[in-house]
Parts: structure tokens; C-alpha cells; sequence
């Protein structure tokens, strides 16, 4: 769920966090191979009949609170991806390149603002029920062949700001931040994925600046307060001594693709009251032998879905069709648990995750 000329691990990590890029090797977990779907970058699927179309980390702050209009905005300076931005005024016009980028905009009540939007390779039924009307008015971005527009398109379309994951400000994406930055237009990058080991505070830093930059401290605070307080309320529960084992199947069937220690996923198992099987491994994804997963017996597999159920039950399907599986904890009790690829890369869609796993593996236990 294309990108840079990297290792192939780091290509296929890159390649599925950067929610639009071409198919098959995402990522984060990505893969196409073996015939699985592999990520979020396969899209350009065509928006619903009912959703509008659209034509083709530290901060330094002089803010007040809510001061959304003109007369009390006060200049903001954000750095972010080595980038100083400054704003002289809330930004009216707004492209964002992903739903998991523009739940949070719903979140703080900009959706107004949003002139564009790129699907990705995720679809509105992957927004979260509370925040789906609000997205769903929000001009889609169409005729985008792998889900992510180009510079171009997007220059043409006149924002004052863009945001969306690092991987989409790639000259074979939607063109670098430097290229925006030179048009006078400012580019925000999600916290997490450019930090070397993602966590909930990189989600909570973003839902903090973009309260500043757009002059709505209040409803940036209330939301991170909540998210947080989700997130205590799972770890005030009492912990097992012996935590549930979990292995990630993001993709591949021949050596499959897992999450591995850096992860923002591993913390999300971690939280969740869970234990992620690699969470020694030395990288954020990687594949692995099916003998060394064999032999690391997981009490749960957490499959990452690409798309649709459909999705994640050719996953179930294959895991269980192979007899070397047959005696693995997980597959004999049937402990199948699946999350989407907004919810395990950053976005506040993380904390739904959370609480979902907990409920599962306490069930399990």
C-alpha cells in the first residue's frame, strides 16, 4: 500500500505507506506476488456517484487560541521534513493526499476547506462512521491512475496546502516539497512516516500543528485529549504476566512480510496488551521464513487488509490451506484478527486499533 531507488526492503516500506503509489509493492507491507493484493497504492478506483469530484516535528508559535479569524490570526512557524514554514494566515485552500490525512482535517471541522482529495488506495468506507459524512464531502481528486496526483494536477488545482504522508511529496508522486514551497505553497508531511521509529505522539504533534496553523487550538487539544485518554483507559486494565504472541501477515506467500520492531504496528500490538513475534527484528518491515514463524508458535495472527474483506479472507484461506500451519496456536483456535492500513500506519484511526485488539486478545486470553 514506485517509490525511491532504495533498498528492496525499504522499497516495498515506502511503496505501501505512501498511500498512493503504484500497486504492488507498498510500503509498509506490500507485495503483490503471490497474488495477495499489496497496499495502498493500487487505486485510482472510481469514486461513488455520491462523492463530489474535484477538476483535475517542532513547532515555534505566536498563536492564540481558536483565533480562526483573520483580524486575530497570529503567524505561525512550523518545521516539518526539514522544512521551516511559515504562515501569515490560516490556509483557505486545501489538497490532501490520502483519507487518513483528511479524517484528521474532518476531526478538527476543516473539511470546508478541502478543495481535493486523493483517494490513494483506500476508498470513504475506510473512514471511520463518525467522520464519514464530513469526508465524504470533499471534492475527489478523479482519473488518477495509481490513486496520487501529480505535481501538475495538483499546482493546476491552486491550493495553499497540501498534506499528506512524506512518501507522497516524491518527484514519481505527487512531486517534491521543494517544488510546492518555490510555488509559495506549503506542504505538511505526516509526523510519522518519516520518523525512524513511529509512535502516537508523531499523530498527536501533527493533530497539535494543524490546530495552530489553522487557528483551532481548542478542537486540537479536545481531540488529542480524548485519544490519549483512550489509550490510558486500555493500559489501566490489568495486564497478563504472559501476553498473547502475535505475528503481522501483511502480504507474500512465499516468505511473508511482517512488521517488524520499528514499527508504528509493533507499538500498536504493545499497546493493545499484545506481543509482537519480531519484535526484535531490526526493521520496520521485512519478510521472514514461514519456519521461523512455525517455530515462534503466535497465539493470534493479525492480517493487514488491502482494500476490502475479501482481502482478508484470501489471507485466512491460504494460511490455513498450508499443512505446516496445521498445529500453529493461531490458526488451530482460529485466533484471526485484521485491521486496515489507515489504522496501522499513522493516523488517529491508531487508537480504534488499539481498542479493538485489546478487546480481542482479552477474549482470548
Amino acid at each position: 500500500m514506485t517509490i525511491v531507488f532504495l533498498s528492496e526492503d525499504h522499497m516495498k516500506k515506502n511503496t505501501l505507506l505512501s498511500i498512493m503509489l503504484s500497486s504492488c509493492m507498498i510500503i509498509s507491507l506490500a507485495a503483490c506476488a503471490s497474488g495477495n493484493s499489496t497496499g495502498p497504492q493500487n487505486s485510482g478506483s472510481e469514486a461513488s456517484s455520491d462523492i463530489p469530484q474535484a477538476s483535475a516535528a517542532e513547532t515555534t508559535v505566536n498563536a492564540g487560541t481558536d483565533t480562526s479569524s483573520p483580524e486575530e490570526y497570529q503567524p505561525v512557524t512550523i518545521t516539518n521534513m526539514d522544512n521551516e514554514l511559515v504562515f501569515e494566515k490560516a490556509p483557505e485552500k486545501i489538497v490532501v493526499l490520502s483519507y487518513d490525512t483528511a479524517e484528521i482535517l474532518a476531526a478538527l471541522g476543516l473539511e470546508d476547506k478541502v478543495i481535493g482529495l486523493a483517494e490513494a488506495d483506500s476508498s470513504i468506507d475506510d473512514v471511520l462512521p463518525k467522520y464519514r459524512d464530513s469526508v465524504s464531502k470533499m471534492p475527489v481528486i478523479g482519473g488518477l491512475s495509481n490513486g496520487v496526483p501529480s505535481l501538475e494536477a495538483v499546482l493546476a488545482m491552486g491550493p495553499d496546502f497540501v498534506y499528506g504522508a512524506s512518501y507522497s511529496f516524491m518527484e514519481q508522486n505527487a512531486g517534491k516539497a521543494q517544488d510546492y514551497l518555490d510555488s509559495g505553497i506549503n506542504v505538511y508531511g505526516s509526523t510519522g512516516t518519516y520518523s525512524d521509529i513511529p509512535t502516537l505522539e508523531d499523530t498527536y504533534l501533527d493533530i497539535e500543528n494543524l490546530g495552530k496553523i489553522f487557528g483551532v487550538e481548542d478542537k486540537a487539544s479536545e481531540l488529542i485529549n480524548d485519544l490519549k485518554n483512550r489509550v490510558d483507559a486500555i493500559n489501566s486494565t490489568e495486564k497478563s504476566d504472559k501476553p498473547l504472541t502475535v505475528f503481522v501477515y501483511d502480504s507474500e506467500e512465499d516468505a511473508p512480510y511482517t512488521a517488524g520492531g520499528s514499527s508504528l504496528e509493533n507499538k500498536i500490538i504493545e499497546l493493545a496488551g499484545g506481543e509482537n513475534i519480531y519484535k526484535d527484528l531490526d526493521s520496520d518491515f521485512k519478510s521472514v521464513a514461514w519456519e521461523d514463524v512455525i517455530s515462534k508458535n503466535p497465539d493470534v495472527i493479525l492480517i493487514n487488509k488491502y482494500g476490502g474483506e475479501n482481502d482478508v479472507q484470501q489471507k485466512i484461506n491460504f494460511l490455513k490451506s498450508m499443512p505446516e500451519l496445521a498445529e500453529v496456536t493461531a490458526v488451530k483456535e482460529d485466533h484471526f484478527v485484521s485491521a486496515s492500513m489507515l489504522a496501522v500506519f499513522p493516523s488517529i484511526q491508531n487508537v480504534e486499533v488499539i481498542e479493538e485488539l485489546s478487546e480481542k486478545f482479552n477474549e482470548w486470553k
